[in-house]
């Protein structure tokens, strides 16, 4: 027996608390591998424009467009908080199945984690924004200068950043499965109260 103490090696802590690229390229590629997430971000998003904005009135004149651009960005910017919700909940799962507690054991920064969440998120709901762009563009009913088309999407991304937040926030506080029970409600109660689907 030696009555040397042992020593511990001291662990160094990464860059930016652990935050870089390949964290983050493996986590959204984790994100896009779940068929829910693709249909949330790149196919529902689309089929809400092709259902509201395909009336008769889409093509009268408001503002510096017409009333198909006003839906189509009021579309893009319910994908993109969709999209984002549901990213950043998904740490209510990863808290369920005990992934976060295995990541607490290594050098990785509880905000460098939440911020790679985040922009995982934004990435995401980049895709909403750009599918329900792209069907506008196919529809061809949408009018607007594109200075305004292109101010729209960034305007909508940033936007979506507040629900990539609010979803972390559910993902934390909410138990397991249960985050998109009180996101998708509450989402759809905020855009219909945000006059979101009806021009």
């Amino acid at each position: 027996m030696s009555t040397v103490p042992a020593t511990l090696d001291q662990r160094r802590v990464p860059r930016l608390g652990g935050f870089n690229g390949t964290l983050f390229g493996l986590e959204l590629r984790r994100m896009l591998r779940n068929k829910r997430t693709l249909f949330f971000t790149l196919l529902f998003p689309p089929a809400l424009l092709f259902a509201f904005g395909s009336g008769s009135d889409m093509n009268e004149s408001v503002g510096n467009g017409n009333v198909s651009a006003y839906v189509m960005v009021s579309m893009a910017l319910y994908g993109a908080a969709i999209t984002t919700a549901v990213a950043g909940s998904s740490v209510a799962l990863e808290r369920a199945v005990g992934w976060s507690r295995q990541l607490r054991l290594t050098p990785l920064h509880p905000m460098a984690y939440i911020a790679t969440k985040a922009l995982c998120a934004l990435a995401l709901g980049a895709l909403a924004v750009g599918a329900v762009n792209v069907a506008g563009i196919a529809q061809g009913n949408a009018d607007m200068p594109v200075v305004r088309w292109v101010a729209c999407a960034v305007l909508a991304l940033l936007c979506s950043s507040v629900f990539a937040a609010l979803g972390l926030f559910v993902g934390y506080v909410v138990p397991g499965e249960n985050a998109m029970q009180v996101l998708g409600p509450g989402l759809a109660v905020l855009a219909f109260l945000g006059n979101v689907f009806i021009p």
